[in-house]
Order: structure tokens, then sequence, then C-alpha cells
């Protein structure tokens, strides 16, 4: 199997900042951290101190807490812009997380002129395709890629027989970037890998978290519908193929009713056997 293989990095966001913005940002998300993130809400700092105490969690344990609260905070204390600015790139996550688990990597052009990163072996007979969460405007994080690999410790070993295919999807701001742009660059990956790389439908299991899941929702509503998507900006058509995917999906990690969200758990339990099996 081949891959397109090329040096220039797709632009995910659509606004880079000043000097002076970039100032003015940083002294923003030191306030939510240390200071406030709003009148009626502590710092992140002073949180962490106070979620020490099980009850004000809410039944979270502590870790996922902190993540959740500065999740929230940044997302309400930032605008789209801001925290795409501040976070690392897809890119560069993916780049950062195959090099640290000795990983295989490369990037794949679209015909749309996105990217796709390649993470794991050229010739693995399981190919995970994963949409991230972030809200649509949030770059992918580790914990996003650990999820694609069933949070195997050792994904090089463990996972040997599979890779990941992560869509660097572009990220939506106020003015840009909005909604069906991901949707037509989901079916551009898919179209390279079914049409130009050959993979059988049977090797690929689709996975989506949070925001993924709705976009890997409405990309299986192309399949079933076979829907035209039609913007003032750009057409998409349905994807054709034979055969079946693997389909999986991670609404909201943080999703209470009147006990914890079983979801993810439920979900990586799968994905390991899904895994695991020839």
């Amino acid at each position: 199997m081949t891959k397109e293989v090329v040096s220039t990095q797709s632009r995910e966001h659509a606004h880079s900042l000043t000097i002076w913005a970039w100032v003015l940002l940083l002294l923003k998300a030191t306030g939510i951290t240390i200071l406030t993130a709003s009148p009626v809400a502590c710092g992140l700092v002073i949180e962490a101190v106070k979620a020490l105490s099980s009850k004000r969690r809410n039944g979270f344990g502590y870790y996922p807490y902190l993540a959740y609260k500065g999740m929230r905070d940044y997302q309400s204390g930032l605008n789209a812009i801001g925290i795409q600015n501040l976070l690392p790139s897809t890119s560069k996550t993916c780049k950062q997380f195959a090099k640290k688990h000795k990983l295989q990597q490369s990037t794949i052009q679209l015909s749309d002129g996105s990217a796709a990163l390649w993470l794991g072996q050229p010739e693995a007979s399981k190919i995970i395709i994963s949409f991230h969460g972030g809200g649509y405007m949030a770059p992918i994080l580790s914990s996003h890629i650990s999820l694609a690999f069933g949070f195997a410790k050792h994904p090089q070993i463990d996972r040997k027989n599979v890779a990941v295919v992560v869509l660097q999807y572009d990220l939506a701001c106020e003015d840009a970037n909005h909604y069906p742009r991901q949707l037509q660059q989901a079916v551009a990956l898919l179209d390279n890998l079914l049409h130009i790389q050959k993979i059988s439908p049977s090797r690929i299991t689709l996975i989506g978290d949070s925001a993924g899941a709705h976009l890997l929702i409405s990309l299986l509503l192309i399949f079933v519908m076979r829907i035209l998507i039609k913007t003032r900006h750009a057409r998409t058509t349905a994807a054709k193929f034979a055969g079946e995917f693997h389909v999986q999906m991670v609404m909201n990690h943080f999703l209470r009713v009147n006990a914890p969200c079983e979801s993810k758990n439920v979900f990586v339990k799968w994905l390991n056997e899904h895994l695991s099996s020839t």
C-alpha cells in the first residue's frame, strides 16, 4: 500500500494572532489558570486544592473533574480563535504522539487540499479512522489518539497490526470553517483510502468522540441516504463503496444523569477486543 506523503502542512485554523494579541491571550489564559475563570468561579489552581474534597467533585475522580473544569473554564473564557492559537495543532500533537511511542507517521494529502495523519505501520491489517472531539473548534488532544489505540500502554507493540488515521479537519470559528466543511473533508478522506489506496472497508473501523461522533453520524447518513451536500463554497457527493465498516462512537465523556456515563468504558472494552482479534 502506498500513501501520498506531502511536506506541506494543512492549515487547520483560519486566523493567526499578532504578537500583541498573543500577549493578551497568554495573560487571559494565565488569569483563568491562577486567579479566576469568571466573577463567580475561582481559578484552576485554587479549584485543584478545593477538589481534594470528594464532595465537591460530584462523583467524578480528581483528575477527570479537573480536566472537565479546565475545559469548561477555558472554552467559556476564551473564544475559538484564542483556543486554536493556544493549543498545539492536530498535526503537531500526532507527530509528538508518534515520536513518544516510536510509531511510524506520515501525512496523507487529500483531494480537497486538507490532510490526514497516518500513525502506525503502513501494512497494518486494521485501520482506525478517528474523528476527534473538541466542539469542531479545538484541535486533537493526545488522549483522543490514545483512545483510538484502545489506551494501549505500548501501541507500537500491543497494536503493531493497527494504524490510526486522524483527519485534520478545519477548525471552526465565528467567521470561518463552518460545518459542513468538516463533513466534506471526512468524505474526501474515505474516498482516498477506499479508491486511491484501495483499502477494503472490512479493514476499516470508524470511531468518533463527542463532536467527532456527530461527524461520524453525519457521514453514516451520507452512506445510507446518498446525500449530495451543496454549499456556496464546495460540493460533496456520497462516497461509493462495497462492503461494511466497523463503527463505534463516544458521545460525551462527562455525561451524567444519575450515574457516571459508561459509554467510554464500553467503547474501550469493545475496541480492545476488536483490535486484539485476528
